[in-house]
Formats: structure tokens, C-alpha cells, sequence
């Protein structure tokens, strides 16, 4: 959910069943109450209906009233026990990962549109999204160097199978990018 909606801890974990209002293409989040975000600002987003409805079964399994029923110390100590189980990879995470990650893929999944990872990540300043879309490794340095010395419609003239093995392989959010352009176009 943290990924989906780019909601820090502090504001997820108030996140009430009050705040979700089903609309034609998704789900409305709008803060209300004392649930604003950072500053005491109001914060809006959407999702999926897909998503929402693997959220009920949260609320199908006793939590009534909020979205979670985590304390912030036990989700503190989630953090700790993930960053345990992926000590391998040097990096420490922390739930603002989650934030960063959802602001990028916002990012990517609007053309590189600066404008809709802003509205995302709810920031007043653009150099302040500029900031999380840096220290993310979009993987781009050199890229003009690959252009010139890989065959540009290359994919089109391999095997189907060589083509899925190499999508198999390719980092999630590029096949979540690739999903969405497929979609969109089927629904065209």
C-alpha cells in the first residue's frame, strides 16, 4: 500500500476505512480528521479496485475501523527484521524507501512527467522530487553509448523464446511500465 499510494508510515497507519470512496475507474484515498499528511496537509490519491478489494480483506479480518492496527514501533521493528533478511545487498532500507519507490514508478509510468511524480510525492518544491528520482538508479547513465553500439530494433528480430527469457530477466518496474502500454493500448 505504501508503494501504491506514497504515504509515509505516520500517515498510512491512520489510514481509516472512511477515507476510501469507490469511483467509476478506482478508489478515492482523501485524508479528513486528523489523519493529514506531513504539515497538516490534506492528501489525495487512487487506486485500483484490484487493490482495494485485497485490502477488505483486512476489515474481513477484524480491523474495523483503520486500514492497519500496526503500532508504529512494530512496524519499525518490520523494517529491522526486512533490512536482517536482506543484509546481503549493503543497502539500508526504511519505509520512505516505500515513498521513493512509489514517486519513481509514478514518474516512469507518466512518460518522465516531473508534474505527476510531484503531485504524488505531495511536495511543494519540484528540486525536493528531483532529489528522491536521483538517488533511485533508473539505470540511464551511458545510455546514448548503448544506442550506438546495440542494434535498435534488435528485439524484433530474435526468437519469441530468447525475447521472454530476456523479459523474464528484466527489473520489475520495466516490465510494470511495458504491462501498462500493453494494456493501454489493448483498451484503445
Amino acid at each position: 500500500m505504501a508503494i501504491d499510494s506514497a504515504l509515509r508510515a505516520s500517515e498510512l497507519l491512520k489510514v481509516e476505512w472512511s477515507n476510501f470512496t469507490p469511483v467509476e475507474d478506482g478508489v478515492i484515498m482523501k485524508s479528513h480528521g486528523y489523519n493529514k499528511g506531513k504539515g497538516n496537509e490534506e492528501w489525495i490519491d487512487k487506486i485500483s479496485f484490484e487493490l482495494y478489494n485485497k485490502l477488505l480483506q483486512l476489515k474481513n479480518n477484524g480491523n474495523i475501523s483503520k486500514l492497519f492496527t500496526l503500532t508504529y514501533k512494530q512496524l519499525v521493528g518490520m523494517m529491522d527484521r526486512g533490512n536482517d533478511i536482506l543484509n546481503d545487498t549493503g543497502i539500508k532500507y526504511s519505509f520512505h524507501s516505500f515513498k521513493k519507490l512509489a514517486v519513481t514508478m509514478c514518474y516512469l509510468n507518466n512518460g518522465n512527467c516531473i508534474d505527476s511524480a510531484m503531485k504524488k510525492a505531495r511536495h511543494k518544491n519540484v528540486n525536493t522530487t528531483m532529489r528522491y528520482l536521483r538517488l533511485t538508479n533508473l539505470n540511464v547513465t551511458g545510455i546514448m553509448s548503448n544506442m550506438m553500439t546495440t542494434e535498435e530494433d534488435l528485439y524484433k528480430n530474435v526468437p519469441t523464446e530468447l525475447l521472454y527469457e530476456c523479459l523474464d530477466e528484466m527489473r520489475q518496474d520495466v516490465l510494470v511500465i511495458l504491462n501498462n502500454k500493453i494494456k493501454n493500448k489493448l483498451n484503445k
